[in-house]
């Protein structure tokens, strides 16, 4: 039985896979330590862990991260910055075995390194190298852009890092490290097949699938809140998920788009947008602040979406092709891979109309291999062996360490 401190950011595609994880490791009879913000404590608390809070002004604005990822990388070592000092005693008394800590807690990494305890990272998307990040002249121009506009925050990043690895023997060398924080051990959420060059991974990177608490087929869904199409239609599901659905011209232009279609259209647009802000809705659409989309998406025939990894590997699951429209720098790689693998169409964003929207839903809905690839991932999904697994390999790891 071994006692494990887990360190999140408070976001919830970060958070949502891990809990089963979690719930699996208590079910083992290990004591997990799980350090979030105060509005996951429920859902921390549900999986048996025990909740501590670190919710405090901080740098970073989970909801809002910011585009520049050199301003970002900067702004998490700033929060690294406060956290450690804060955090060390808090671990140290503890009494950890271990530390497993998410890809952007560089401070979780700090604090293992500093104490010389195991460390562990939990990646919720792709894991990322170079090679990953920079497909296209496109990609390093951007990157370059981004250095040139953000240059007085990057030395400010060195100059904390400077300080902290003074103060602590370690910190992260460059802005990149601040997105993967690589540990002793790697867990990532998604499987090798879908995982950009996963074959040149080493063996501590582990891949183990997607985390789904899979709903059972005849578990109560609710037609007259949520009208399904008829037997001749098909049906879309849109959303922009949970960070990023402020966006009332993207629905907008989803309604332009799909208007008059033969197939029943279910937007989730979230709770910072009226639904009456949309208008006069055409009788094929529908808009919700809230649905539930594991259960739509059962019954999909396509995703729109902004490509964040819980919902594609969800779409992925029931075997539902995407039309993505990337919002922020981790949705541009996965939308990459989905589009190059063939099991859904890309648009970027400053490029999507409502004619681009509307011809690739018309070409996934007449292409069955869209559908057929789908299906095939969410499959590599299942058998990557998901919490389970997850927790086996935590497990070993630790009790390997422990023995040394």
């Amino acid at each position: 039985m071994a006692r494990i401190v887990f360190m999140n950011i408070p976001a919830q595609g970060h958070t949502n896979p891990t809990l089963a994880v979690v719930k699996e490791l208590v079910r083992r009879s290990d004591t997990v330590i799980y350090y979030s913000f105060t509005k996951f404590q429920a859902a921390i608390e549900s999986t048996g862990a025990e909740f501590r809070s670190y919710d405090q002004e901080l740098p970073i604005d989970p909801d809002n991260p910011d585009p520049n990822l050199v301003r970002y990388a900067t702004e998490l070592l700033e929060t690294a910055q406060i956290l450690v000092p804060q955090l060390l005693p808090r671990v140290v008394a503890e009494k950890p075995d271990a530390i497993i800590h998410d890809s952007l807690c560089a401070w979780g990494l700090i604090i293992a390194r500093s104490l010389k305890l195991p460390s562990i990272c939990s990646i919720s998307t792709f894991a990322i190298t170079p090679r990953v990040a920079v497909t296209s002249f496109r990609d390093a121009w951007d990157f370059g852009a981004m250095m040139l506009e953000s240059a007085s925050d990057l030395v400010r990043f060195f100059r904390i890092g400077a300080a902290m690895r003074r103060e602590y023997g370690f910190a992260q060398a460059v802005p990149p490290e601040m997105y993967s924080n690589y540990a002793d051990k790697n867990i990532i959420y998604t499987s090798a097949e879908l995982q950009p060059y996963s074959a040149s991974f080493p063996p501590h990177f582990c891949f183990v699938g997607a985390s789904i608490e899979e709903i059972p087929p005849e578990s109560n869904f609710a037609q007259s809140d949520f009208p399904l199409p008829d037997a001749h239609q098909c049906l879309i599901y849109i959303s922009l998920g949970t960070l990023f659905n402020n966006n009332l011209p993207f629905y907008k232009m989803c309604v332009e788009a799909l208007s008059g279609v033969n197939a029943r259209v279910i937007m989730s647009i979230g709770k910072k947008i009226a639904v009456q802000d949309l208008g006069a809705l055409p009788p094929n659409v529908s808009a919700y602040s809230f649905v539930p989309q594991l259960e739509v998406l059962r019954k999909s025939d396509v995703f729109i979406t902004h490509g964040g990894m819980n919902s594609v590997h969800e779409a992925l699951w029931f075997g539902v092709p995407t039309v993505i429209v990337p919002q922020a720098a981790d949705q541009k790689f996965v939308s990459k891979r989905l589009d190059a693998l063939g099991a859904g169409i890309r648009i970027a964003k400053d490029e999507v109309n409502a004619e681009r929207l509307r011809n690739a839903v018309e070409k996934i809905l007449a292409t069955p291999s869209y559908k057929e690839v789908s299906a095939t991932l969410g499959d590599t999904l299942r058998k990557a062996g998901g919490a389970q697994k997850a927790a086996a390999e935590i497990q070993e790891f630790i009790a390997a360490r422990i023995r040394s």
